[in-house]
């Protein structure tokens, strides 16, 4: 399964600046983020 680079905030500057996440994960990640903006959003009305 590749793999891909993703970069992480600057806060967490004593770590390497990526980590191996594979696409099927990063993918997930995403969703689950929209998601979470989503109901956020919803909530603050």
């Amino acid at each position: 399964m590749p793999t891909e680079h993703v970069e992480l905030p600057e806060m967490l500057h004593g770590f390497p600046g990526f980590v191996p996440v594979s696409q099927g994960a990063r993918r997930s990640v995403e969703i689950l983020g929209h998601a979470l903006a989503r109901v956020l959003a919803a909530e603050a009305r």
